[in-house]
């Protein structure tokens, strides 16, 4: 038997993708490229890994510099990024096909949402392109989340639209800092999932009545 890509060299892999055995070369070459790698295979886990010691992207080409985020700031809201980081991460697999770059085109289409509405101005972030679409709305839904627990636990709304800008903006950068630049990247989504936490509904399944679900803190 041999690869199911190249038909030469031994298979070493289970490709998830291919749903096939593949050797090592091909897995390498074509990894988020020619093959449309599931965030599920763990040789691209490992890939991942390997490959964030590497970049060295020139953040000051990112978009939105002028939006300033601070070490006191991450560490104030770590439990709201968290939860929108995660929402963001989930919807893509969801969408089962999203990408770095439509996760990149979601949290841009977002930010200006946010930026118009500091001016007073309405924008339509509508696209055509689904996953990008399905991961904005995750997005979205992950910071109405957060509101509601923060006003479950303070009894009122204290993070205000700015902050939130500042959150997605700072989802934007890790965008920008991880994807690796192939044509099928994830790096991005794998980066944000290594650290998601269970969103409400998911807690109140699995939590017993005598427990209580974590709260916000802030």
């Amino acid at each position: 038997m041999n690869c199911a890509i190249c038909n030469t060299r031994k298979p070493k892999r289970a490709c998830p993708a291919k749903e096939a055995l593949i050797c090592t070369t091909c897995c390498a070459t074509g990894r988020e490229d020619t093959v449309d790698c599931p965030l599920t295979c763990e040789h691209l886990h490992t890939a991942h890994r390997h490959e964030k010691a590497a970049l060295d992207f020139d953040m000051s080409k990112a978009p939105n510099m002028d939006v300033k985020i601070t070490d006191a700031f991450l560490e104030q809201f770590q439990i709201p990024l968290a939860l929108i980081a995660t929402a963001v991460a989930d919807a893509a697999i969801r969408s089962g096909k999203a990408t770095d770059y439509d996760a990149r085109e979601a949290l841009e289409a977002t930010i200006r949402k946010y930026r118009a509405a500091d001016s007073g101005l309405i924008v339509d972030t509508a696209g055509v392109n689904p996953y990008a679409t399905a991961i904005r709305e995750g997005l979205e839904k992950g910071i109405d989340v957060f509101r509601n627990l923060e006003m479950e636990a303070t009894g009122k709304l204290q993070t205000d639209d700015r902050d939130i800008l500042k959150m997605i903006v700072f989802l934007q950068r890790l965008e920008f800092a991880n994807n690796n630049g192939r044509r099928l990247s994830r790096a991005f989504l794998d980066f944000i999932h290594g650290f998601r936490m269970p969103l409400p509904a998911e807690t109140s399944a699995e939590t017993p009545a005598s427990e209580e679900a974590p709260k916000v803190i802030l």
